[in-house]
């Protein structure tokens, strides 16, 4: 697995997919840190996660060239140790307070990375299986703290905006409760896009 630099818990996770059904050999992840060549080589990285939870992560793992899977326990134990030293100054604090109270809202705001026009609502489209799951983790109200962050973070990347004035146009479902608004497959077209609903012909 080829993948750009991020926070431990996330390295973790792509780990365990390298080779998730434990056939042939060991999976090999490889981290690369991608810039962008367009704002001053900014670390596309910094973009997504807490800087202090990148530097710890960059701390631990600079040290290596190749680490085994053997040492993932103590290099996690390290990495968790400095979460907890950092994160009464850290973003995540925000996160925990955010989740505790239920402010959803809050927190999909902190995953943004367009400023927001006033005049235009998220839509995220749920088009598979993996879109389906997330949303309803996230509907459910059951996940702790990073794994709700966790699921937010990845259904951002199925993220639309549309004009306000043309909800009323729009078959979306609009969880009110989680402050999330989506479309499903029969309400989006991958060529065409939203589908109005004064377009649908029987």
């Amino acid at each position: 697995v080829y993948r750009d630099f991020s926070t431990m818990d996330s390295i973790n996770q792509t780990a365990g997919r390298a080779n998730r059904n434990g056939m042939g050999n060991k999976g090999i992840v490889k981290l690369f840190l991608v810039t962008n060549s367009e704002h001053n080589n900014k670390k596309f990285c910094n973009y997504i996660y807490p800087i202090s939870l990148l530097r710890a992560t960059n701390e631990i793992v600079s040290k290596y060239n190749i680490i085994p899977e053997s040492q993932l326990l103590e290099l996690n134990k390290e990495y968790f140790k400095r979460v907890d030293k950092i994160k009464s100054n850290d973003t995540s604090t925000e996160f925990f307070d955010y989740i505790s109270t239920l402010s959803f809202e809050s927190i999909r705001r902190k995953f943004e990375l367009i400023p927001k026009d006033e005049k235009k609502v998220d839509l995220f489209v749920n088009i598979n299986n993996d879109t389906q799951k997330l949303i309803d983790d996230i509907i459910k109200g059951e996940l702790g703290y990073q794994e709700l962050t966790n699921c937010w973070r990845e259904l951002s990347q199925y993220r639309i905006a549309v004009n306000k004035k043309d909800l009323n146009d729009i078959n979306d479902v609009n969880i009110e409760e989680r402050n999330m608004r989506y479309l499903n497959s029969d309400s989006y077209d991958v060529d065409r896009g939203v589908i109005r609903i004064k377009s649908i012909t029987f």
